[in-house]
C-alpha cells in the first residue's frame, strides 16, 4: 500500500483530523499524569507521520515515548519530526508480535490502526498490549465505524468494525471498556473512541 497519502499533509483538513483525536488523547495523558503526579511511559501502536506524537510531546508530560510501526516508511517520516533521543525512540516491529520495549506503559495509542490489521493481528495486537501495559494503565484505541455499504479489504482498510464487533474484539484480549465515545469527522465519518483498562 502506498503510505505517502497518511505521511505527508495535502490538505488542513488531514491535520484537522489528527487534532481531532489526538486533542483527546492529549486529555488522558493529562489525566494519567496528574493520577500518578508525574510523567507517563507512552506505548504508540502506528506512528503514521509522527504528527500527533509530537503534539504530545510539547506538554513535557511525558517520561518515556515509543512508538511502533511496520512501515519502514512511516519510522522515517516520524523521525523527521519527533524529538528522537533515549526516552522517544521509533521501532520498526510488527506488533503482534512480543514488543520489543524495556518499560511497562502507562497510556498506550492505538489510534486508526486497528483497521489495517487482520482481526487476527489486531487480537494479538491487544493480548501483547494486555501483557505490558501497567497495572493501572490505559489503551486508547479509535477507529473508524464500519460503513455497511463498503466491501473488504479496500485500498485503506483491510476491516472496519461496527462498536460491538469491536468490543467483542476488546473483551476476547482481556481488556475491559472504561469508556466510549464517537468523534464525527467532517466527512460525516464516525470515529469511534474507546478507553481500555485490565
Amino acid at each position: 500500500m502506498d503510505m505517502s497519502r497518511f505521511l505527508n499533509f495535502h490538505t488542513i483538513n488531514e491535520k484537522e483530523e489528527i487534532e481531532q483525536v489526538y486533542v483527546p488523547a492529549a486529555q488522558v495523558l493529562e489525566a494519567m499524569y496528574n493520577r500518578k503526579q508525574g510523567r507517563v511511559n507512552v506505548l504508540e501502536i502506528g506512528v503514521g507521520c509522527g504528527y500527533g506524537a509530537a503534539l504530545l510531546l510539547k506538554g513535557r508530560m511525558i517520561n518515556k515515548y515509543t512508538g511502533i510501526d511496520l512501515s519502514d516508511e512511516a519510522i522515517r517520516e516520524a523521525s523527521k519530526i519527533l524529538p528522537l533521543s533515549m526516552n522517544v525512540q521509533l521501532v520498526k516491529q510488527d506488533s503482534s508480535k512480543k514488543f520489543k520495549i524495556d518499560f511497562n506503559p502507562d497510556l498506550v495509542l492505538f489510534i486508526e490502526t486497528i483497521e489495517h490489521m487482520t482481526p487476527k493481528q489486531a487480537l494479538k495486537t491487544l493480548k501483547n498490549i494486555y501483557k505490558v501495559i501497567s497495572k493501572e494503565g490505559v489503551v486508547y484505541l479509535t477507529t473508524p465505524e464500519k460503513h455497511l455499504d463498503q466491501t473488504f479489504p479496500n485500498d485503506i482498510h483491510y476491516i472496519e468494525y461496527t462498536l460491538d464487533e469491536l468490543i467483542k474484539l476488546v473483551h476476547k484480549s482481556g481488556f475491559k471498556i472504561n469508556s466510549h465515545t464517537t468523534l464525527v469527522r467532517k466527512n460525516g465519518t464516525i470515529i469511534n473512541v474507546l478507553l481500555l483498562q485490565r
